[in-house]
């Protein structure tokens, strides 16, 4: 079992923090938790992370929102825990300077999605979904943007989730649906506003 962990070294918020990936072993007999090594990320604040063939992806966003090394690191089970080095992947000129990476989600070796999302400044804010497959997701330069919102149009979107062959991005106060998974920069089929009943929903199941 692998969980990401963020240390704080204060009582008080503090969104710099180290990030890790500890691995845990359940022991049957007695049924509880042993650390069997951690991997200390190479960004701050790691908010997701998924597994896929053997490989963790996890995103930091890199301590501020908007900051510059805001990453996707990618995890090989296949190698030795205490000794494996993350494979970082970077934000790319063409990505705005508010993204930060929030969410990745892999539906199948096919179909992959990266959002970046964020704030900064106060005035900007956006959200980014990027399509590629699996083998390509170690390198930005062949990732599709299909998914684009700015402050203008909706407050900023945080997670992305698959069902039924179906697309969901869920944010501040909206979710957005489409009814098959894009490949190309698509407007949503649906969106539900929750802006009038709720603050913010943070996670679908």
């Amino acid at each position: 079992m692998y969980a990401i962990v963020t240390i704080k070294d204060s009582f008080y918020y503090v969104s710099s923090s180290d990030s890790y990936v500890v691995k845990f072993m359940v022991n049957s007999p007695k049924d509880f938790l042993m650390t069997r090594g951690y991997i200390k990320l190479s960004a701050y604040g790691a908010l997701s992370m998924k597994f896929f063939d053997n490989k963790l992806y996890v995103c930091c966003d890199g301590g501020w929102q908007g900051n510059s090394t805001t990453c996707l690191q990618i995890i090989d089970l296949a190698v030795d825990f205490l000794t494996v080095v993350p494979i970082v992947i970077n934000k790319t000129a063409y990505m705005p300077d508010y993204a930060f990476f929030q969410d990745i989600l892999i539906v199948d070796s096919n179909h992959v999605y990266i959002l970046l999302g964020g704030s900064f400044g106060g005035t900007k804010k956006g959200t980014i979904v990027y399509y590629t497959n699996i083998d390509n997701v170690a390198n930005p330069t062949f990732w599709i943007k299909v998914i684009e919102y700015d402050r203008a149009s909706v407050s900023y979107l945080w997670k992305i989730y698959h069902e039924a062959g179906k697309l969901y991005v869920v944010g501040s106060d909206r979710m957005i649906i489409f009814d098959s998974l894009p490949t190309s920069l698509t407007n949503p089929n649906r969106t539900i506003d929750f802006s009038s009943t709720l603050r913010s929903v943070a996670q679908i199941i």
